[in-house]
């Protein structure tokens, strides 16, 4: 299922804390919304969304990213 995601919402609106709970807990950050086409860091830069834009950024690279999911 390619609908929007808690994640894609969040960083649409710019929630950077619950953004990284998602991403905590496993949410795939490259998610493609079948709505919008955007994935959560398309939508953080779309929106002027800096700081969930670098708290997405920052937890990719604390991460094992493997095939879109995190490890």
């Amino acid at each position: 299922d390619r609908e929007e995601t808690l994640l894609l919402m969040a960083a649409r609106a710019g929630h950077v804390d619950v953004a990284r709970v998602l991403v905590d807990l496993g949410v795939d950050i490259d998610h493609l919304s079948s709505t919008s086409w955007k994935t959560p860091l398309l939508e953080a830069v779309l929106a002027g969304h800096v700081s969930t834009l670098t708290g997405l950024l920052h937890q990719l690279r604390h991460h094992t990213y493997t095939y879109g999911t995190f490890v």
